[in-house]
């Protein structure tokens, strides 16, 4: 069983040459499980789902120099995904047995990172022909290193060791030709 609900706002502004646009959305997706007691998780308690993410804000900023070119920036914050994770250890023999914590019962730390975008514009008349811009971005201007998922590998002293996987954990430039006809 599933449930999601929440609440967005958005808010835009236009000022002379700045455009301005502020998103903040606050949403919950819980599971739960409804089936015999041996396949219960969470002993039939809602858990946040894998994508549950309840803070989410972005805020994007324009400059527009001349009809051709413009300078953005966007930054992006979320909160961090759930996940589940061994809390304690114990050994049988020559066997370590972990105890891991309800189903997403904690989160990653969160997620943000800041992008800007250099844009120019060719063929700007609408109504002759292909129109085409070139845009030159910065994605993750700042180089966060925003953990995507968290991973455990065992080893011989005491079970366990994290380690976390971030996407894109530095700055990566882009080149794109946008073609509109």
């Amino acid at each position: 069983e599933g449930k999601s609900f929440g609440l967005e706002l958005e808010y835009n502004q236009e000022h002379g040459s700045w455009q301005w646009n502020i998103n903040y959305a606050w949403s919950r997706i819980l599971n739960r499980t409804v089936t015999s007691a041996e396949l219960m998780i969470n002993q039939g308690k809602s858990f946040p789902a894998s994508f549950d993410q309840p803070h989410q804000l972005t805020i994007q900023i324009k400059k527009i120099f001349t009809p051709t070119y413009s300078l953005s920036a966007t930054f992006t914050f979320k909160s961090g995904r759930p996940v589940t994770i061994p809390v304690s250890s114990y050994g049988i023999e020559e066997l370590v047995i972990q105890h891991f914590s309800e189903r997403n019962g904690y989160r990653l730390r969160p997620y943000h990172r800041l992008d800007v975008g250099l844009a120019a514009n060719g063929n700007q008349n609408k109504t002759k022909g292909v129109r085409h811009s070139l845009v030159f971005s910065l994605y993750n201007l700042y180089g966060q290193k925003n953990p995507y998922n968290i991973f455990f590998r065992r080893n011989t002293a005491n079970g366990l060791d994290t380690y976390k996987l971030s996407v894109v954990g530095t700055v990566f430039p882009s080149l794109t030709w946008n073609i509109l006809f």
